[in-house]
């Protein structure tokens, strides 16, 4: 299940903070470059439910284990299409980078929304058969 790897609670900010300052001439770029990488890194932890503590070997374990669950999805296989590279797992991969996190994981989360739908529709059709 997709709940049991991401976080669906998320508030993503790093790309909000990167539009809302980058025209402004008071704020300085490279601080602005800084905490907008800071805030991404932040909040890819979160949305994978890890912490500061974790290494990239157990994100990309995550990243693997929600390629599995989702490499059939038509929105996902179209996604993969659209922006491939060397192969659908490098490309679902790149997803999750600075440029599209904030874009895929509104994805990642109506798809988990339907999947639990899906399932207490399922808990709903078996208590009506009893």
């Amino acid at each position: 299940m997709i709940h049991n790897i991401i976080n669906t609670n998320v508030e993503l900010l790093y790309k909000q903070t990167e539009n809302k300052y980058a025209l402004d001439d008071d704020v300085d770029k490279d601080d602005l470059e800084f905490l907008c990488n800071h805030l991404y890194q932040l909040e890819l932890l979160r949305v994978f439910k890890l912490t500061q503590d974790h290494d990239i070997s157990t994100l990309s374990n995550h990243v693997y284990t929600l390629f599995n669950l989702l490499k059939l999805h038509p929105t996902i296989t179209s996604l993969i299409k659209t922006h491939f590279l060397l192969d659908d797992f490098t490309t679902f991969f790149t997803l999750f980078s600075y440029d599209f996190l904030y874009v895929v994981y509104p994805v990642l989360c109506n798809i988990a929304l339907s999947e639990t739908s899906n399932d207490n529709q399922t808990l709903t059709d078996t208590h009506t058969l009893l």
